[in-house]
């Protein structure tokens, strides 16, 4: 978006959603804090965040 001749971010909020809910999939923080990169992502995080999801192949994947 083109604010006053400078281009300007606008959040597209399905993403936003869907980090969000990632984030909280994951155990994650959904606000930024000081240091956001200090605390990342537990391999067990989303080990147990893909159990949970209890996803299943295709039937027609071979």
């Amino acid at each position: 978006m083109e604010q006053d001749g400078d281009l300007k971010r606008v959040p597209f909020e399905p993403y936003v959603a869907e980090l969000h809910r990632w984030q909280t999939r994951l155990n994650r923080v959904t606000t930024l804090d000081e240091a956001p990169f200090s605390d990342p992502v537990s391999l067990d995080d989303i080990v147990d965040a893909a159990n949970r999801m209890a996803m299943h192949p295709d039937k027609d994947w071979h």
